[in-house]
Formats: structure tokens, sequence, C-alpha cells
């Protein structure tokens, strides 16, 4: 966190990307009126299988998605609304 006198905040957030087989590790910037990606370093997990890092990058990036946690009810076992906690035991909310 970077504070000053006469600048707003600045939270930086160290960041891991991983999926694919590509490991992305950057600096996520959060100011109060803008907001940043600064790349620190791409690689494959695997680099004997070749290909262009790039193309298997693109493809990790558009593949890649979050999964919610979704909460579970007595009667069903999913009811499709998100978790209100993010500690679970055993699937159930807290």
């Amino acid at each position: 966190m970077e504070l000053g006198w006469f600048n707003p905040p600045l939270i930086t957030l160290p960041m891991k990307f991983r999926y694919g087989g590509v490991r992305v590790y950057f600096r996520l910037r959060l100011g109060a009126l803008s907001a940043g990606v600064e790349v620190e370093s791409i690689t494959a997990e695997d680099e004997a299988a070749g290909g262009d890092l790039n193309l298997r990058l693109e493809s990790a990036l558009r593949t890649a998605r979050v999964r919610r946690a979704v909460a579970e009810t007595p009667d069903n076992e999913a009811s499709g609304k998100p978790c209100p906690a993010l500690n679970q035991t055993a699937g159930r909310p807290e």
C-alpha cells in the first residue's frame, strides 16, 4: 500500500494465474481513479511440450473460469444461490 499526504492511496496485490499449463505472476494495482496490471513473468509448466507460449497463454485465458460456490439446503443438494459464507464444512455454509 502506498500512502502520501497529497495522493490517494494505491493498493498493490501480488497475484498468480495458473491454468492450462501456463503460469503468470503479476501485480494488480488499485487506485482511487485507476486500476492496472503489471505482468512480472509468464512461464509454461511443461516447456518440453513446445508450442508458442503466446498461444498457450491465450488459450488458458480464454478457457479459464472462476467457479462460484453454491449454497446447499436440506431439501436439495444445490439451490443455485450464491454461498453466503466463504468457510464451508462438508459442503454446507456455516
